[in-house]
Parts: structure tokens; C-alpha cells; sequence
């Protein structure tokens, strides 16, 4: 497999971890220059520059072995030598929680972000690194950086930095952080103490069945959206939407003008968005014109918790219909737009129509109804009647998850019912996801489905076809494991797969907007449809079965033919920002 996308990501990965280490750079830096340039009252005694900065040097170097020899799997002396690691031998923060050394860093960190000054500091880091001809032994990437490039990656490293300390409560925010490690054992125990069966798969869901007139799957743009406009044309009543981003592109402003003209017609339109993604350039200006005609528009935030966001994607028509899973509106999705440049993403949702509607009704007024309290905005709060379902029942049922990563930190539901269906599971588990990252609990589960003989198949992105470089090295890593372990693997050709779905035992199936990766079960709020019935599953399988063809998947029959970049940059990634993964 090539490695020019993974390169790129390195050289972003290496800006991070740069910008991580700036305060014990700038701090080290002006110790020094204290001690050469201290004016006192009394002569100093002669220091020799040399034999000072040898012993600040071996100093550092301590440290360093002493953060290697915890985070190393193999030889920590052989990464000070060559200055290079593989990613397969670093324990991630999912498999050891955060030790002395990087408290003693988030700490730092946190003292500048605080001060207001993580900005200023790493913009002066940047330009102190742009000044070197050579980086890690190799000619400098920053050079010749454009301005743009260089806001990027300041933006990107700041947001990065700022998500993991507002997490950790380290900001101004006070929040209490579960370390992987912990959260992985919680998670355990609870499925150990759980009532057998899969017929107990909602056990954490907090949840329940609901008869359904219909559901289907929805696969890709093509069928989604074509559904979606059609349903939001012909509403007679109310329009409510609930989506990550509307993009400001084709998609986004027909959307846009769609649900203007409803709103105009008299029919009742809400939307609920990220309100940190739609500041955006690119995600903000479709939202602004819906503003600006008079639609009632919530921009999703949690003041107390600024680091979470708002992940979930659901289309409510007259309260009947509901469109869920993982699209948003957007050309990348959609497939609208007839530029061929512009990327098809491979994506899932499902359509669902009868009594079990009344729960997606009532997640979108919870979260609706929670912001207009918090905000004290003038929207009127919804009320929920349940209606009854008077076309005839498909046999499937149907139930609506919701994750709140701030109440839900001993597993949640979306990640407990998954690791519920795994550990029951007598036959099989096909898994596709646009990011999989793994950790303890989730590798233990899948471990011990194919050692009982359960066929698991995982379909993720490979590094040529995700979206986000930064989650390249965890996805492949990740993908190894699941190799070493047993699953049947394979990567992604082409363009993106965004789609999260799982199906368990040919009976129930799972249609997400939640990712396996750190930041849906920590940062999102998510949500997710399970079906049971075998019809449905039968289409959801034969989905994946198309997926994972020889033409838009390679197989990986081996761990061992996954080869990842050995680089000391890998570090951070898998230590400092693994919760933003």
C-alpha cells in the first residue's frame, strides 16, 4: 500500500507534536537564556556554557528514556537511538492512562490556554521551526509553508490542544476524565453482570422495541437525498432537522431554499446544528440564509462542556417519517453535484415509518427542548404526542439510542449495546465504520467472539480513502490488531466510507451516526436505529457483502501485511490527542 498520504499526515503529526511540547521548549529556552543573561548584585560564579548545556542535554535526555521506557512495548533505548518508533509499540492512552510526564505537559498547556496565550506561543513555535533548514533530520516541510497553511495548522493544533484539556476539566470548564483504562473495566463489568441473551441487547440502551409500517436502508446519496427532498416537498405540517453541518454547496443551499419555501408555505421548520462547526467558513453561510428567512435555527453548544459536540443526524417529516444515520447535508454526501472532482462518499442511512417515529420525535425535542431552556431562547419547546401506527406492521422493530457523552461516561449506550450484541453473538458480526480505533474492551469482545468461532468482519478506511490524515496511523494500527486477533478485515478503495453500521447474527442491525473511535463515546453526542428483524438485516448484509467486493475493498488476510511508518511523531498522536481521534 502507498504511503503518501500517511507522509502527509506525519509531516500535520509533527506540527502537533511540536506545538505540544512548546511550553517545555519555550520554558527550557528561557531558563537558559536566564542563566546566561542574569544581571545579579554579586559576581556569579564562572559557569562554563559548554559543560551547563551537556548536562541539560543528558537531563533531557532522562526524561525522555523515562517516558519511553513507560509508553514503549519493545526496547525503549533502540527509539533514543534511532529516533524513530512504530506505532505498534506504543501503548496508547486507551491502553495506559496518562503518566507523570504528560500531566506535567496538559498542565503547561493548560497555564497558557488560560492565560490566553496558546495562540501567541505557538505561532511564535512556528516560526522558530520555519527558521531550521532541517527537522528530525530531514529537510524542513515547513518551509515555504503558505500563510493559509500555516493558519491551519495553528487553528488545528489550538483546537486539538484546547478539546483535550477541556475534556480533561483543565480549562475553565470543570469536567471529571475517565481514563480508557478505567472506562474499558467499567464497561466489562457491566456486560459480565448483564442478563444473557441476545435478546437483551438493549439492556443498556435505555431504550425499548417499537413496531414499525416500514423500514429500509438507504444507501448512499442517491437513494437518501432523493427520499429526503421528496418527503420535505410534499410536508404539510412540520420539518425537523438535525444534522452535524449544512454545507455551503449545492446541496447545502437546495436544502437551504427547499426548507425556506416550506417555511414560507406554513409549514412549521426547525434545525438543529453543530454550533461549533457552523461558525465555519464553508458551514455557516447556508445556515445564515435559513436564519436570516425567518427559520428557527439552534446552534448547538454546551457552555459548560465546550468541548462536546453535536454528531447526530435525523430528518423528521409531519411526525411520521424519519430519515437517520450518517449523512449530512452536503455535495460529499449527496452526490448531487455533477463535478466529478468532488468526492462520492460511501455512506448508510435508514428510513423508518410508524409507532417507533415517536422516539426519534422525542430525542429531537429532548435535545431541542434542553437548548431553548439553557440559552433561554424564544422558540417555543416541543411537546411530544405519541401517535399510533395505523398502517400495517412489517414484523420489524425498531429502537432509538441516544448518547450524551457528558452523562453517559461509564460506557455508552450506543458502545454498550454494540459490545452486547458482540459478546452474544453465536454466528456472526459484520461491522463496516468510517474510523476504527480500537480499544481494550471493544479488542476483547471481538477477540473472544472469533476464538467461540463467530466470524467478524470489520470494514474501515484505509490511508488513501479516509477523510481526516490525522486517524490514518489508528485506523491502520487498529486494523492490524483486528487481523492478529482473527477478524476478517478490509480497507476502503476509492472514496471515503462514512457509513456506520454493524449486524449481528443475520437478526439485528445497527444504523449509526456514532464512529469507533474516541471522540463519538467522549465528545459527540450520537445517536443510533436498531432493527430487529431478519428481513432488514438481510438488506443491511447484503450492503456490506457489496462493500467489501474485491473492487471497492482490500482484504487483509494477514496482520502482518499492514506495514505502518516508524516516526517519533506518532507519540502524541496516540498519547496526548488519542481522545480526539
Amino acid at each position: 500500500m502507498g504511503m503518501s498520504k500517511v507522509n502527509k499526515f506525519l509531516t500535520v503529526s509533527g506540527l502537533l507534536l511540536s506545538s505540544a511540547l512548546a511550553p517545555s521548549v519555550v520554558m527550557a529556552a528561557e531558563q537558559c537564556s536566564a542563566i546566561f543573561t542574569a544581571q545579579t548584585q554579586a559576581p556569579a560564579p564562572a559557569v562554563n556554557p559548554a559543560i551547563l548545556m551537556g548536562l541539560l542535554k543528558q537531563q533531557l535526555q532522562a526524561q525522555v528514556g523515562q517516558y519511553a521506557f513507560q509508553i514503549v512495548k519493545g526496547d525503549p533505548t533502540e527509539v533514543l537511538k534511532t529516533k524513530s518508533i512504530s506505532p505498534l509499540n506504543v501503548r496508547d492512552l486507551a491502553e495506559l492512562g496518562t503518566v507523570k510526564q504528560e500531566a506535567i505537559l496538559l498542565n503547561q498547556l493548560a497555564v497558557l490556554s488560560n492565560s490566553g496565550k496558546l495562540t501567541s506561543s505557538l505561532v511564535s513555535l512556528l516560526a522558530q521551526l520555519k527558521a531550521l533548514p532541517e527537522l528530525g533530520g530531514k529537510p524542513n516541510p515547513l518551509i515555504g509553508l503558505s500563510k493559509e497553511k500555516e493558519a491551519y495548522l495553528i487553528e488545528t493544533a489550538v483546537s486539538n490542544i484546547e478539546g483535550v484539556l477541556a475534556l480533561r476539566g483543565l480549562t475553565n470548564t470543570t469536567v471529571k476524565y475517565v481514563e480508557w483504562s478505567a472506562l474499558s473495566k467499567t464497561m466489562t463489568e457491566r456486560l459480565d453482570n448483564s442478563p444473557a441473551g441476545l435478546d437483551n441487547i438493549l439492556h443498556f440502551a435505555k431504550s425499548e422495541f417499537h413496531k414499525t409500517s416500514k423500514v429500509q436502508i438507504l444507501i448512499d446519496g442517491e437513494q437518501s437525498f432523493a427520499l429526503r427532498d421528496s418527503l420535505m416537498s410534499k410536508a404539510k405540517k412540520s420539518i425537523d432537522v438535525m444534522t452535524w453541518a449544512v454545507y455551503s454547496d449545492k446541496t447545502g443551499f437546495e436544502a437551504a431554499d427547499l426548507l425556506i419555501s416550506k417555511h414560507k408555505s406554513g409549514v412549521k421548520v426547525r434545525l438543529i446544528v453543530d454550533g461549533q462547526v457552523a461558525k465555519k467558513p464553508g458551514y455557516t453561510e447556508a445556515v445564515q440564509k435559513m436564519e436570516q428567512a425567518g427559520i428557527e435555527v439552534i446552534r448547538w453548544t454546551n457552555p459548560s462542556h465546550v468541548f462536546e459536540g453535536q454528531h447526530r443526524k435525523m430528518l423528521i417529516i409531519d411526525g411520521e417519517h424519519v430519515i437517520s444515520g450518517g449523512l449530512n447535508f452536503g455535495d460529499v454526501y449527496s452526490h448531487k453535484n455533477p463535478d466529478m472532482n468532488i468526492p462520492r462518499w460511501r455512506d448508510t442511512d435508514v428510513y423508518v415509518q410508524g409507532e417507533s417515529v415517536n422516539e426519534s420525535r422525542r430525542l429531537f425535542a429532548d435535545v431541542w427542548n434542553q437548548q431553548v431552556k439553557e440559552k433561554k431562547l424564544a422558540y417555543k419547546t416541543i411537546q411530544v404526542r405519541a401517535s399510533k401506527q395505523v398502517a400495517p406492521e412489517t414484523g420489524d422493530v425498531v429502537a432509538v439510542l441516544n448518547h450524551d457523552p457528558v452523562k453517559n461516561q461509564n460506557g455508552s449506550t450506543i458502545m454498550m449495546t454494540l459490545l452486547k450484541g458482540i459478546r452474544e453473538a453465536k454466528s456472526t458480526v459484520d461491522i463496516e465504520n468510517a474510523y476504527v480505533v480500537m480499544f481494550p474492551a471493544l479488542k476483547n469482545e471481538i477477540q473472544a467472539a472469533v476464538a467461540r468461532g463467530v466470524r467478524v468482519r470489520v470494514l474501515t478506511n484505509s490511508h488513501t480513502s479516509v477523510d481526516e490524515p490525522i486517524v490514518s496511523l489508528p485506523i491502520l494500527r487498529s486494523a492490524h490488531d483486528l487481523a492478529a486477533v482473527g477478524a476478517q478485515v478490509y480497507l476502503k478503495k476509492g472514496a471515503t466510507l462514512h457509513s456506520k453500521l454493524a449486524v449481528i447474527d443475520g437478526e439485528y442491525s445497527m444504523v449509526m451516526s456514532y464512529n469507533l473511535h474516541p471522540r463519538s463515546e467522549k465528545v459527540e453526542g450520537e445517536m443510533a436505529v436498531v432493527v430487529k428483524g431478519k428481513r432488514f438485516a438481510d438488506t443491511v448484509t447484503q450492503a456490506f457483502t457489496n462493500d467489501i467486493s474485491s473492487d471497492r475493498a482490500t482484504a487483509i488476510p494477514s496482520a502482518d501485511l499492514i506495514q505502518l511508518p516508524s516516526s517519533p511523531e506518532v507519540v502524541p498522536v496516540l498519547r496526548i490527542f488519542f481522545d480526539m481521534l
